[in-house]
């Protein structure tokens, strides 16, 4: 009799989410690597200093928050979601800014990312199996506080 060896995965909204917040990270990875070359081969590494180091460490920040979302960290819910909020509220600001001075919306993948990834986020983090999963855990008897 053949075995089945596919794995026993249980998904849910907060795996979702913190496959989502990866994919960001993996892209802010990308966004890094892209700030580097360009400082090597426009010879403004020292210009592009501050944006390099703000661009890796918001990579380091996202994919630790991915980790610890992993880990049903009830911080890194928070953190996510005020992050998402304000990432979601610029875009929506470069949105009317572009709407109003361009006559033209934003690109689709800067659409897809900036605002469809983070409230795709926002949504699943904030459904009631989610809030569940980050919820306080009562501590054991016989424990001190």
């Amino acid at each position: 009799m053949a075995r089945d060896h596919t794995p026993n995965v249980k998904g849910d909204a907060v795996d979702l989410a913190r496959l989502l917040v990866l994919l960001q990270g993996a892209l802010l990875v990308l966004s890094s690597v892209e700030v580097a070359i360009w400082g090597v081969f426009s010879g403004g590494l020292v210009a592009l200093g501050p944006t390099a180091i703000v661009t890796v460490a918001s990579a380091a920040l996202t994919l630790w928050l991915a980790a610890a979302l992993g880990a049903r960290r009830r911080h890194a819910r928070r953190v996510v979601l005020v992050g998402e909020g304000s990432v979601l509220l610029f875009a929506l600001v470069d949105l009317g800014l572009a709407l109003a001075f361009l006559h033209r919306p934003l690109e689709l993948v800067s659409l897809l990312t900036r605002l469809v990834l983070p409230v795709a986020v926002i949504w699943l983090l904030r459904r009631p199996a989610a809030r569940v999963a980050f919820a306080r855990r009562p501590k054991a008897l016989g424990t001190v506080s």
